[in-house]
């Protein structure tokens, strides 16, 4: 049925073949949240996101992402606090967190949640693996 929501966004997309060939890394991709990077010529450069990617997907990641680090007890929050002392770069720590939270939904697209079912934090999944 077309018009009944953005293709874009359906699971399947990036699971083409199998989905044990398509790593969470396709996603953060997909999102635009993975690291920028020059390698021309003699110096190598990286840093920041890329920002290709999907525009309002990455805008609401992010905007969670400062919402848990801002007001968040959780593991996750705990563990962007800690990022945002040791770095001290408010930005850093909120795209880190945004990072994996886009990691935390390619799971549960994939139907790899069972994990998190009763569990009050995205960060403790990723302690029991």
């Amino acid at each position: 049925m077309r018009g009944a929501g953005n293709s874009r966004l359906r699971p399947g997309r990036f699971r083409r073949r199998h989905p044990a060939l398509c790593p969470p890394k396709k996603l953060v991709k997909y999102v635009g949240l993975n690291p920028a990077f020059d390698d021309t010529g003699e110096t190598e450069w990286s840093g920041g996101i890329g920002g290709h990617g999907h525009k309002l997907l990455r805008t609401l990641l992010i905007e969670g992402a400062q919402a848990i680090l801002r007001c968040g007890k959780t593991p996750l929050a705990r563990w962007g606090k800690k990022l945002l002392a040791s770095k001290g770069s408010v930005n850093l720590a909120v795209a880190a967190i945004a990072r994996k939270l886009t990691v935390a939904v390619w799971y549960l697209m994939m139907g790899r949640g069972q994990r998190w079912k009763n569990s009050t934090s995205v960060c403790s999944a990723k302690s029991a693996r």
